[in-house]
């Protein structure tokens, strides 16, 4: 199963969805104003939002590390944002490809709530004398984010 396509319904939803206190960003472009796009802008939007990444030449296109990175800064781009973060949850949710452990970015499982899940299981533990063993793994970028591995471009939208 892939990543199905975002509808103009969905965008609108998702832009009606941000916060008005929150700022606009380096595009300036108002919220109240794509919360009242026309149609036709509200569908060219969707159109640029189901756009494919661009692939790295000789390198696997299924994979994260195959595509070039995109900067995501002005308010547009975190309507992409949250429409990606949602596809990309719903489909690690339907192949359960995260363990029930995993925490962190996923719906119902609060990063906060993570601590006190352990304190439970070590109480519970403990009340009944059983041994308690715990394993921590932090995964380690050899390229940082802010800068792309050499020879890579960074892909910038135009905000």
């Amino acid at each position: 199963r892939t990543i199905s396509p975002y509808g103009s319904r969905e965008v609108l939803e998702v832009i009606k969805g941000i916060p008005r206190w929150k700022s606009d960003g380096k595009d300036a472009i108002p919220k109240g104003a794509l919360r009242n796009l026309p149609l036709k802008l509200l569908v060219n939007l969707t159109t640029i939002f189901n756009a494919v990444p661009v692939p790295k030449p000789k390198k696997d296109h299924d994979s994260p590390e195959g595509c070039r990175p995109i900067s995501l800064v002005c308010t547009i781009s975190k309507v992409l944002e949250t429409l990606l973060l949602a596809g990309i949850s719903d489909h690690l949710d339907y192949h359960r490809l995260l363990d029930d452990n995993h925490f962190g970015f996923r719906y119902g499982h609060s990063v906060t709530a993570q601590p006190f899940r352990i304190t439970d299981h070590v109480t519970t533990a403990f009340n009944r004398e059983q041994i308690a063993v715990m394993v921590s793994l932090e995964g380690v970028r050899q390229n940082p984010p802010s800068r792309p591995a050499a020879g890579d471009e960074e892909l910038r939208l135009p905000c």
